[in-house]
């Protein structure tokens, strides 16, 4: 079953345009996220777009075309619309720059609030109202578990490499500095370098493990010649690189110092394992599905982490090849490694699935203890800073929020394609034409794409039918006629669909028709009404299961009463391995 849907998700991905070019991309509606319809940016092989994350606030993604397909087209149903707009290549890599600067300025301001937080930590710390500070990096390293002998045998080269003293004197003064806790609140965030500084010497120091909580094994496979010449050239890499780190003068160089650890901790711990072990770059918490979210999508989670297995086995052979790893290979193979755990444990575990945003780097936090005494004037100080949070959470969501018919993934693309292009009007003269975001209906993805075609100059479009459409399309050169219609037309008697909760009650699909969609949807309103009230006399025995089936199912057959489709039907993995079985 896995090469069969790793075989799906490759097949799906279009060939890059032979020219430069922008595609505009329209994702049809269905029931679920972006129930109204989506919209991305095609770049090459990467697709751009906006969705609504934590606090309501809008996040920029950027994701594999392939996978973008498979979720939205295959497992979703979703028909697509790409629209081609041909650039020179300078213009695509500058708007794709621009994506990425707006990506990292997002990752700016974020990092500002994180830093903070992390001063209130430190000053509630300082005021016995918490146990430590929470630090990042730090909660890689296990400071209770016993220290291997490759790792009290880094420490004694890395201590011969820096001379006589070894980091004694540093460690020394750090601890002079910290007896003390800063009274201006603008030191704040030196006193907390120096705090996470002083433990990552200690850890180096004291040999402390890789924590079990940041370890991520990466298969049962035996390390091949070429894995541990790659490993073994790693390790001499990582220890050169720390007595860099601990020679550097730079005052933010324990989060470094803790990511390069652990690092050789693990490669250090494959080699005498005989099998790869990864530092684990997920955070502790990220936003995702929870239990029961995964539950109801475990077949869709089961495709995904194949195909992230498949993804993952080839990064490893990639990245390990016989010689050092670079730090951005390694990145990636601990990210796909870690994704592919994450959706593995809910496929088959029924376990909360989290998907951070953005790049994933190790970086697990622990609390660290402080010993020095609160200044006199600490609690105003605290009010301070917790006022300055207050105003910059403001500023980001002001910026950043979401709103359904002004700020949604249409009027984000279209501002930040203005910007990209230095604004409204060179964005004209180079893209033959321009959509306004604050035109009427222009947030409807639907409208906004459509005005993209008559507007833009746009080279040609390409329309990817759904999963049911192409079955559809196929069984229709075999079979044809009356027949096929009247069994494949509802969900009782359908081969190709398997009713699913997530799509809601319903008995008739309507994406297939047009005039007779309002008395389709008619049948479909009183089918989940009917659904309803038996869901009322088996909510005790399944937790409302069937009545929140029903309700989804009533919600969005009533569209169909004025002509509008919304939902189309869904599939998942089981769907792909019965069709495929099928003769």
């Amino acid at each position: 079953m896995a090469r069969l849907l790793v075989g799906v998700v490759l097949a799906l991905g279009l060939p890059a345009a032979a020219d430069p070019s922008l595609g505009f991309v329209h994702v049809e509606a269905n029931v679920g996220g972006a129930s109204g319809g989506h919209t991305a940016l095609l770049l090459g092989d990467r697709v751009y777009h906006f969705q609504l994350g934590e606090e309501r606030l809008l996040e920029l993604h950027r994701e594999d075309w392939n996978l973008f397909r498979f979720r939205y087209n295959e497992l979703q149903n979703r028909p697509l619309h790409v629209a081609y707009v041909p650039v020179d290549a300078e213009t695509l890599q500058q708007v794709r720059d621009h994506l990425t600067g707006l990506h990292l300025d997002y990752a700016r301001v974020d990092g500002e609030l994180a830093a903070l937080e992390a001063d209130l930590a430190a000053l509630e710390a300082l005021l016995g109202r918490r146990t430590g500070v929470p630090t990042r990096g730090a909660g890689l390293l296990d400071p209770g578990a016993p220290a291997p002998s490759w790792a009290v045998g880094l420490a004694e080269r890395v201590s011969a490499a820096l001379g006589p003293e070894g980091p004694r004197p540093q460690r020394a003064a750090l601890e002079t500095r910290l007896a003390v806790a800063p009274a201006d609140p603008a030191a704040l965030q030196a006193w907390r370098e120096d705090l996470a500084l002083s433990d990552a010497l200690h850890a180096l120091a004291e040999g402390w493990p890789l924590a079990e909580t940041a370890t991520l094994p990466a298969g049962s496979e035996p390390l091949g010649a070429q894995e541990r010449a790659s490993l073994e050239s790693q390790a001499l890499d990582l220890e050169a690189t720390l007595v860099r780190l601990v020679r550097s003068r730079r005052p933010d160089r324990a989060e470094a110092l803790y990511t390069t650890l652990a690092r050789h901790r693990a490669a250090s711990r494959s080699l005498a394992d005989g099998r790869l072990v990864l530092v684990d770059p997920f955070p502790e918490h990220a936003p995702g599905l929870d239990r029961r979210a995964a539950r109801v999508r475990r077949a869709e989670l089961t495709a995904i982490a194949d195909y992230l297995d498949q993804r993952t086995t080839q990064a490893r052979a990639r990245v390990l090849d016989g010689s050092a790893p670079t730090e951005p290979g390694l990145a990636r193979l601990e990210a796909l490694a870690a994704r592919a755990r994450e959706y593995r444990g809910g496929a088959e575990g029924g376990k909360p699935v989290r998907e951070p945003l953005g790049a994933l780097l190790p970086q697990r936090a622990r609390a660290l203890p402080v010993a020095a005494a609160a200044p006199a004037d600490a609690g105003a100080t605290l009010a301070a800073v917790a006022t300055a949070l207050v105003r910059g959470r403001a500023q980001r969501a002001e910026r950043r929020h979401y709103g359904l018919f002004t700020e949604n993934c249409v009027t984000a693309l279209a501002r930040t394609l203005d910007d990209a292009f230095g604004g409204p009007e060179p964005l004209e003269q180079t893209l033959g034409g321009r959509v306004d975001p604050d035109e009427a209906l222009a947030f409807w993805p639907l409208v906004y794409f459509g005005r993209v075609g008559e507007r833009l100059a746009v080279e040609r479009v390409e329309r990817l039918p759904g999963r049911r459409e192409r079955e559809l399309s196929a069984l229709r050169s075999r079979e044809g006629g009356l027949r096929l219609y009247a069994r494949e037309s509802n969900t009782l008697s359908s081969r190709l669909y398997r009713r699913r909760d997530a799509d809601g009650s319903f008995l008739l699909f309507t994406d297939d028709v047009f005039w007779p969609r309002p008395l389709y949807g008619a049948l479909n309103l009183a089918w989940s009404a009917g659904d309803a009230a038996l869901g009322l006399l088996t909510a005790p025995f399944d937790r409302g299961r069937r009545l929140e089936r029903a309700g989804k199912g009533m919600l969005f057959s009533v569209p169909e009463l004025v002509f509008v489709n919304i939902r189309k039907g869904s599939f998942d993995a089981a769907g792909l391995r019965r069709d495929s079985d099928a003769p």
